[in-house]
């Protein structure tokens, strides 16, 4: 649905009855092999579905200079509802004193009376950083399950994610940093003859032959098929976000963020 902008990294959150949809905005040229992203939007609807109509764009309601600590690469983030019933914006950011010689990308996180904000750097500084003991090689990627009295951060790299217990204020850390069980090997590819490719073979996705070249356009809208509205009064988080998926430079589509299963989990679980 989103089709002026390239964005990326779609995280969904339903409030009283509307769905929100929190993106990252590319800004690189089609010359330029690299992200330029330096500011997060929003988007939202009662009645999801892909076309541009069914949706508001409410621009873009933070950025990297809301962070006063960080520099560059506003990457990967999620907004979720805290105990209190406030929003906290969970981003990737680049830690502008962070050592030279190591990972410097951190998880930060912005507070908000509304998911529309306004917005405001919660804690003046990362929340998370490599320079945890047990902390992950690449400080990325944020997603928050908030669940029986419990709320827990997940992050990290494709290799190593990584998990810690928040307090109930959403911005301060509880207990260890701890490695998920049961992900040993996950990023093998398991193509459908069932045949594991190891680590370092696995194809790239246009080497395969059921995929279509990216479309520089977005995606078309889906026809006859407009989704029921939302139930009202009930809140749910979801959407863990990945980087370099949709959206982003170098011939990748614009968001069309539609129908992302970051965005259909949330269908799935609260339509009629």
């Amino acid at each position: 649905f989103v089709r002026d902008l390239f964005t990326a990294d779609p995280a969904a959150l339903v409030h009283e009855g509307r769905l929100y949809v929190f993106t990252g905005r590319d800004e690189a040229p089609d010359t330029l092999r690299d992200f330029v992203m330096r500011e997060w939007h929003a988007f939202s609807t009662d009645a999801p579905w892909d076309h541009p109509d069914a949706w508001e764009h409410h621009g873009a309601l933070l950025c990297l200079e809301d962070f006063a600590w960080a520099d560059r690469h506003a990457w990967a983030a999620e907004v979720v509802r805290g105990p209190d019933g406030r929003s906290y914006w969970f981003v990737s950011v680049r830690w502008a004193d962070a050592p030279r010689d190591g990972d410097r990308m951190s998880v930060g996180v912005a507070v908000a009376d509304h998911p529309l904000g306004p917005y405001r750097d919660a804690i003046g500084g990362p929340l998370v950083t490599a320079l945890l003991d047990n902390a992950s090689s690449h400080t990325i990627d944020p997603t928050v399950l908030v669940a029986d009295d419990a709320v827990h951060l997940y992050w990290g790299s494709f290799w190593e994610p990584r998990y810690v217990r928040l307090t109930p204020s959403m911005t301060a850390l509880e207990g260890p940093v701890s490695k998920p069980e049961g992900l040993d090997g996950f990023l093998h590819h398991e193509p459908p003859g069932g045949r594991r490719v190891p680590r370092g073979k696995r194809p790239l996705v246009d080497d395969l032959p059921h995929r279509r070249p990216p479309r520089r356009r977005g995606l078309p809208p889906v026809r006859g098929h407009r989704l029921p509205r939302l139930r009202g009064g009930r809140d749910a988080q979801e959407g863990p976000s990945d980087k370099g998926g949709i959206g982003g430079n170098g011939g990748g589509p614009p968001a069309a963020v539609s129908l992302t299963l970051e965005v259909a989990f949330v269908l799935l679980g609260f339509l009629e």
